[in-house]
């Protein structure tokens, strides 16, 4: 399969059912305790159905580390390992966003309104890794958990079939689905390209500290590094 066609969904909404192009540099994502959710950087509407997804859980690494960045740099002591792990994070967040895809494994939770029709669901960030679990709503507000036996994971499209689809009793966010996306949870997981990307983009972004206004396209050589990895509509 072309490494760009998953899940018949596409880049990085803005809005519901609108896509626009990443912001460069990109904002780091904010970064809350507990168990509640960390960020929400989709949201759209597929199949007439609206869905946001919210990180539940980052990944626990980074697909470059610092070493890794500072040879890149050619950086030699410690003074600027901080500014070097913020640049790698950011470059991260921009590389997911242009394409779609998690790098290193992390935990979604998708929310929907009601069913969309047909049997499957197209999951918004790639690739899927496993659907840990697919809960529905009642009208009190109590959780009821799908039993597995009613649904399954399909990694190869970053789907879900559904074999049973009871009614929520909630008109907003009556459906959660909860998942892990990601290559792996190493760095050697995540495919050569994504990784070389975000060194030339913290490397643009050391160059250039300050200078790059928000907005501005990214590199060209990124651009082209990230090509074959955005997801396309099926």
């Amino acid at each position: 399969m072309d490494p760009g066609t998953e899940a018949g969904v596409t880049g990085v909404p803005e809005g519901r059912g609108r896509s626009a192009p990443a912001q460069f540099p990109p904002a780091l994502p904010h970064k809350g305790g507990g168990s509640g959710p960390i960020g929400v950087r989709f949201e759209k509407s597929v199949q007439e159905v609206d869905m946001t997804v919210a990180l539940i859980e980052a990944p626990a690494i980074e697909p470059v580390s610092v070493a890794e960045a500072k040879a890149h740099l050619r950086l030699d002591g410690s003074e600027e390992d901080g500014l070097v792990a913020a640049a790698i994070a950011a470059a991260r967040i921009h590389v997911e966003a242009v394409t779609g895809r998690a790098l290193i494994a992390q935990d979604w939770r998708l929310h929907l309104d009601r069913w969309p029709a047909g049997r499957r669901i197209g999951l918004p960030v790639a690739p899927l890794i496993a659907v840990a679990a697919i809960t529905t709503y009642d009208a009190a507000g109590m959780p009821h958990g799908l039993d597995a036996a009613l649904w399954r994971a399909e990694p190869a499209g970053a789907r879900v079939l559904l074999l049973e689809r009871p009614a929520p009793g909630l008109a907003w966010n009556g459906i959660e689905i909860d998942f892990t996306a990601g290559y792996g949870s190493t760095a050697d997981d995540v495919p050569a390209p994504l990784r070389q990307a975000i060194l030339i983009l913290v490397a643009q972004w050391h160059a250039h500290r300050g200078a790059i206004e928000p907005g501005a396209a990214p590199p060209a050589a990124v651009e082209a590094l990230l090509a074959p990895y955005r997801l396309r509509t099926l």
